[in-house]
């Protein structure tokens, strides 16, 4: 079993890591279509492309400023194209997307059970096979960056975690 890059654990990972992560997110901030965030008065405004932590990552798309705004279908090829393209820099890194904790969100600003939209996929390196990331309800949490994240606000997930690492530290 051929292990690639410096391997978990090695000392100088987190240093290679960081150079190699730093490049990959300036290169998909340059190409990616990402969120634009304005404050209700205008004064302060900000654009995301994507957040990470160590080898963790997440990104957000929007268009706030079409009239009238994106459709879901429009939202799902946005995220496509910039997920496509995450997974992209990372084979060519040597990395890979790890499927199981690929999952986006869909919902407008009122809340709505169930897909809205297509399905979210990328291709394969070598583009032979497409792989499909996992739908979750805006009233689902999942566990990303190191916290639960929920669009609907519900903390339950996160307090029961919360919770119960609580109660097993005590």
């Amino acid at each position: 079993f051929p292990i690639y890059g410096t391997g978990q654990g090695s000392g100088n990972s987190p240093m290679i890591w960081c150079f190699i992560s730093s490049m990959l997110f300036t290169i998909h901030q340059e190409n990616a279509i990402g969120a634009s965030y304005i404050s209700p008065d205008k004064s302060l405004s900000m654009r995301l492309f994507m957040v990470g932590f160590v080898d963790d990552t997440y990104g957000s798309v929007n268009d706030f400023s079409r009239t009238p705004p994106p459709s879901p279908t429009e939202l799902v090829s946005m995220a496509q194209h910039d997920s496509q393209l995450w997974r992209d820099l990372l084979h060519r890194s040597g990395g890979a997307l790890e499927l199981a904790k690929s999952k986006y969100h869909t919902g407008a600003p009122v809340l709505q059970g169930g897909q809205v939209g297509p399905d979210l996929c990328v291709t394969s390196g070598d583009a032979s096979t497409t792989m499909k990331f996992q739908h979750l309800s805006a009233y689902t949490a999942h566990k990303t960056l190191g916290c639960y994240k929920e669009p609907s606000g519900s903390q339950q997930a996160a307090a029961k975690h919360l919770l119960a690492n609580s109660n097993r530290r005590a």
